[in-house]
């Protein structure tokens, strides 16, 4: 045991988690071990690559504001569905340093939208590396992957850049990436299917460029293969993969498998500390100070959003809207998390107060949405920081451990249980299997979409 300071626990954390080596794109996982196998399938789906193939220079600031959208669906196992959101800016008469010479070269510029061919994702992307959007263990055969991918461009300045505050805000809990793709926003489960439901309001508000749904058929690539989908629409191509491959664990075989239980992880270590499905901002106050204090300053934004240039656009308010919806949500997800668990494991007088601080956020983010409004959305998310507050010293006191401003962390990182996949180097989720219990999961689903809904009413 050793005494580090507030600063340092908070770099001893971030670089535990880089040895755990999470993949820089983000990759989610789990294992779900549904009958009737054997064997035990590892499967994974990964876009290989984005490339932008028409110039969308505004001629506001000589830039193009992307955003990528992937919304990855696996059929009958919910829990890894993923929502990915990269947002970035790109000039096409810059210079690729891969031929030294622009984008759109060697086409003439009219004015209207030209040729080109940009990398936004992939190999030397503009918007960062690869994506490797999520795995599955599972029995064969393997079931329906399907890979929506949305390519937009904004004419509202500041939209993108709050997306990946947003996005900054859930990696400062516990997630590497490599300096290109920092921003990227990464949810996955319960969460995903919140912000699912509001970023298809906030992305049929900006300019769309082309969806695609590459679509992988039960059984595809079974027991161990590589299926590739390519498609060229008009403004964009894509490369994507998905790769199955025989699981060395081979747990199938029982007509009804009991799901397998997590690989625990050291009380106090810090892997044991950072973010998962449920425990977005993770679950010392220490690591979740950095992801509030970048979701509220993503927040106080929100009201600078306008057309680019100063031209005012038609669902300009649209936008703001959704945003605050976007941002409230998410920071009370992450309270509602934290009561949901002390509501089952502690005595009510232990968690009434962060109650309270949770009834007066809600009323002031109806107060938000009802009255767009967004001091009462950062007032809201003050509320639901002080409910993690309260409530994660004593859920998770191994992680919370304050001694006379303190703070004692027992460094142990031999246990650590990364899954580095073959061939890619890439590492898989290293929690416990998309945290907790399916019944705490359930539970925090339900009270959450009930929140969600009785607001979407109350809207009218």
């Amino acid at each position: 045991m050793r005494k580090v300071t507030r600063g340092a626990l908070v770099a001893a954390l971030a670089a535990a988690v880089v040895l755990l080596a999470l993949w820089a794109g983000g990759e989610q996982g789990s294992a779900d071990l549904d009958p009737p196998g054997p064997p035990e399938l590892d499967d994974q789906v990964r876009l290989d690559s984005l490339v932008a193939s028409t110039d969308q220079d505004d001629w506001f600031n000589g830039e193009s504001e992307y955003c990528i959208r992937l919304k990855l669906t696996h059929l009958k196992h919910e829990h890894v569905n993923t929502e990915f959101v990269n947002c970035f800016s790109a000039n096409w008469d810059s210079i690729d340093p891969a031929t030294g010479k622009s984008y759109d070269d060697p086409i003439h510029r009219t004015g209207i939208e030209n040729a080109g061919n940009m990398p936004l994702m992939g190999p030397n992307g503009i918007g960062g590396g690869a994506f490797n959007a999520a795995w599955c263990n599972e029995c064969a055969p393997t079931e329906q992957w399907t890979l929506q991918i949305q390519l937009t461009e904004s004419d509202f300045n500041l939209l993108g850049q709050i997306l990946k505050d947003v996005g900054t805000a859930l990696q400062k809990a516990g997630l590497p990436v490599a300096v290109k793709d920092q921003g990227r926003l990464v949810l996955v489960g319960t969460a995903a299917k919140l912000v699912g439901e509001i970023l298809d309001k906030l992305f049929a508000k900006v300019e769309n460029l082309g969806v695609s749904n590459p679509t992988w058929a039960p059984g595809a690539g079974d027991p161990q293969g590589q299926i590739p989908k390519a498609e060229s629409p008009y403004h964009y191509s894509y490369n994507a993969t998905k790769t199955v491959k025989q699981s060395t664990l081979q747990r199938c075989g029982d007509p009804d498998p009991p799901a397998p239980a997590p690989t625990p992880l050291p009380p106090g270590s810090p892997a044991a500390c950072l973010s998962d499905e449920r425990h977005l901002f993770s679950r010392s106050v220490v690591v979740a100070d950095g992801s509030w204090e970048r979701l509220r300053g993503a927040a106080s934004r929100i009201d600078d959003v306008t057309g680019e240039g100063g031209e005012p656009l038609a669902d300009e308010e649209g936008v703001r809207e959704d945003l605050r919806e976007l941002t409230g949500t998410l920071g009370r997800f992450v309270a509602q998390s934290e009561l949901s668990e002390a509501a089952a494991t502690l005595p009510p007088e232990a968690f009434q107060p962060a109650r309270h601080h949770l009834d007066q956020g809600d009323f002031l983010l109806n107060q938000a949405l009802s009255t767009r409004a967004t001091e009462p959305l950062l007032g809201a998310l003050d509320e639901y920081r002080q409910v993690f507050s309260l409530l994660a010293p004593q859920l998770h006191p191994e992680c919370n451990l304050p001694v006379g401003g303190m703070v004692e962390l027992l460094v142990d990182s031999s246990g650590s249980p990364a899954r580095v996949s073959e061939g890619g180097g890439a590492a898989s989720f290293p929690f416990p299997a998309i945290a907790g219990t399916a019944a705490a999961a359930g539970a925090l689903a339900l009270v959450a979409g009930g929140w969600y809904a009785r607001r979407r009413f109350s809207k009218g």
